[in-house]
């Protein structure tokens, strides 16, 4: 049966990882989020409770020193650590250690919420050719090399983003000539896969307009990712995630932030999945 062109509570229901009754720690999913910086010191830290959302098992913040004080009180159910180099940004010297431990554990990594880089080194990161790699907000850079080398790479932009990253294409020519999956993130999400089929998300609430919610976003895409969700499904369900909590929260409070939508997102999950 062909899908749905939206994604809908179905697709929660059918697509959602279930864990094993036999797993262990980090069975269930492993994040490395790569961001922070002196001017933007939640955003990698909203994107860390996305994942943490998501379910996974472990989440690990890499952020310059200048900010790893306020990251380590955060929340302790992420692991914050520090890069080498430069302690205001993300330089190549600290890209080579970040890579071999996403590697060692089989991590998705999650960056540009709030980072700040020179772009040798996040073309330096770009080039891991395993882990899924999800990019966000400073990451999403005009000249980005295209195509991606490494197949399971996700592109989160908003409109704008989307407009300053692929010029005059559209989202399935840019989709199909970068060998990514975007999600668009817009009144109407505009999720796209790798051969440039579209899919769409409904669900959400002028209240999402919140800042830090494009972050825990990325960070729930990655996380589902690392739970074993495949690109488009992880970008499709993490959106209508979003957006259901930020209709439910809507109807009890006028605002909200990135906190209450990644604890209103487990509890949406449950009621979806059963």
């Amino acid at each position: 049966m062909k899908a749905s062109p939206d994604f809908s509570s179905a697709d929660v229901k059918s697509f959602f990882p279930k864990r094993g009754k036999n797993s262990h720690k980090g069975k269930n999913g492993e994040v490395v989020i790569v961001g922070g910086s002196r001017n933007y010191v939640g955003a990698a830290s909203f994107a860390a409770g996305g994942a943490i959302a998501a379910g996974c098992d472990l989440v690990y913040l890499f952020t310059p020193e200048v900010n790893f004080a306020v990251a380590r009180k955060f929340s302790p159910n992420v692991l914050v650590r520090s890069f080498a180099g430069d302690k205001e940004k993300l330089t190549k010297p600290a890209v080579k250690a970040i890579v071999e431990f996403a590697k060692k554990r089989n991590a998705t990594l999650v960056v540009g919420c709030g980072l700040d880089f020179e772009e040798a080194a996040l073309f330096e990161l770009l080039r891991i050719n395993k882990q899924p790699i999800v990019l966000d907000a400073a990451a999403l850079v005009k000249n980005l090399p295209l195509p991606f080398k490494n197949s399971h790479t996700i592109l989160t932009p908003h409109a704008r983003e989307f407009a300053r990253i692929a010029g005059k294409l559209s989202p399935e020519k840019f989709a199909m000539e970068a060998k990514a999956t975007l999600l668009i993130k817009k009144p109407v999400d505009i999720i796209v896969s790798k051969r440039g089929e579209i899919r769409y998300n409904r669900s959400g609430n002028p209240i999402l307009t919140v800042g830090g919610s494009g972050d825990t976003l990325a960070g729930l895409v990655g996380g589902l990712v690392a739970r074993g969700m495949d690109e488009v499904n992880a970008c499709g369900i993490g959106s209508f995630l979003l957006g259901k909590a930020g209709e439910i929260l809507a109807e009890k409070m006028e605002s909200v932030t990135p906190q209450l939508l990644a604890k209103e997102i487990p509890k949406l999950i449950r009621k979806l999945v059963g």
